[in-house]
């Protein structure tokens, strides 16, 4: 009985997280609530807050909204609001946004922000990423700390409007309706690794979701 005891307590304190702060994680996208035009950001907070409640990983969840009073978005706003969030210490980014091509402001603010692990959806139009001339940042960008989500759809395939590329695409989920809810998903899976492992550095999180 005393082994079985013994084997119990070793197990939860194995399991128990080192930390009671919750994961600060970040959301750029087109807002959250009542300052979202769109809806896109708020839909995928609630995709992130359930993932990371499956989890059981407490969560501090703050917006980064990086569009303009019409509802879209421009690499200036993204760069902008990829600097706040790191400049405002989130351990995870969520983005669940691609720019068409290489936005050299977005790779330069995340190179600028390597303490910061920024989870980012692969985009919905069926192409290979790694085919010269199909860059879609943030997915695309070369920095370490950027971690690609494509989607699985039935069958725990990649679904076939979901972009993809050898080095290019490094982690998969199931959406279901898109990349942008593919994303929230690893960033929750993030989350819980940073939770449970506070100690751990964005480059091993990073290792660990690809």
């Amino acid at each position: 009985m005393r082994g079985v005891l013994i084997g119990a307590l070793l197990a939860l304190a194995l399991a128990a997280p080192a930390t009671a702060a919750p994961v600060r994680v970040g959301l750029i996208d087109s807002g959250l609530g009542s300052t979202d035009p769109t809806g896109h950001g708020t839909e995928v907070a609630t995709v992130l807050r359930e993932s990371a409640a499956a989890r059981n990983t407490p969560l501090r969840l703050l917006p980064f909204p990086d569009v303009n009073r019409a509802g879209v978005g421009q690499p200036l706003l993204m760069a902008r609001a990829i600097r706040r969030a790191a400049a405002s210490h989130m351990r995870v980014v969520n983005i669940s946004q691609t720019i068409p091509g290489r936005a050299g402001r977005v790779r330069r603010a995340l190179a600028a922000s390597p303490a910061t692990l920024f989870v980012v959806a692969a985009g919905n139009e069926g192409l290979d990423l790694a085919e010269p001339g199909l860059d879609r940042d943030p997915c695309s960008a070369p920095q370490a700390n950027v971690v690609c989500v494509g989607e699985l759809g039935p069958g725990g395939r990649p679904a076939s409007n979901s972009n993809f590329g050898p080095g290019i695409v490094d982690a998969w989920a199931p959406g279901p309706g898109g990349t942008s809810f593919a994303a929230p998903r690893v960033s929750a899976h993030a989350a819980a690794l940073f939770w449970r492992h506070p100690d751990w550095s964005v480059a091993r999180v990073a290792r660990a979701l690809r």
